[in-house]
């Protein structure tokens, strides 16, 4: 069953491998994880596709290295990787070295959002993808 869950992932069969991952009881999280490394960071795809993902330090990466198709997209992504940080910080269930890395991810977002607001002021509040890049890797 490992097998053709691999076997339909190589092949972007998405829907099969929930399928199979359901069917033996397979831990889905890795269909999920693909199917968001190949689609595009949407509104629609962060609801159907990363929210499903129960990983929420993978999640939270997500929501740190992506880029958004769009000015909403990209505050949704910015504003969910934000509300799993504060959820996971206010948990008993990381050690202290878990936190500190978790606010590390904070201060990233933040800084995100911060660039943001920058390339939308830049431009009269329009989004470019181009620019909320350049800003965000300087």
């Amino acid at each position: 069953p490992s097998e053709m869950l691999h076997s339909y992932l190589a092949k972007s069969k998405f829907d099969e491998a929930k399928q199979i991952a359901k069917m033996f009881q397979l831990d889905a999280g890795i269909v999920h994880k693909r199917q968001w490394l190949q689609s595009q960071a949407t509104v629609e795809n962060i609801e159907s596709i990363l929210f499903k993902v129960e990983d929420k330090a993978w999640v939270i990466e997500q929501c740190i290295g992506s880029i958004g198709n769009d000015f909403q997209a990209q505050k949704y992504l910015l504003s969910h990787g934000l509300e799993q940080v504060s959820m996971m910080l206010v948990s008993d269930k990381y050690d202290e070295k878990e936190k500190r890395e978790l606010i590390r991810a904070k201060v990233k977002i933040l800084r995100h959002v911060d660039c943001l607001e920058t390339s939308l002021a830049l431009f009269n509040q329009t989004y470019f993808v181009e620019v909320y890049s350049e800003v965000r890797n300087h």
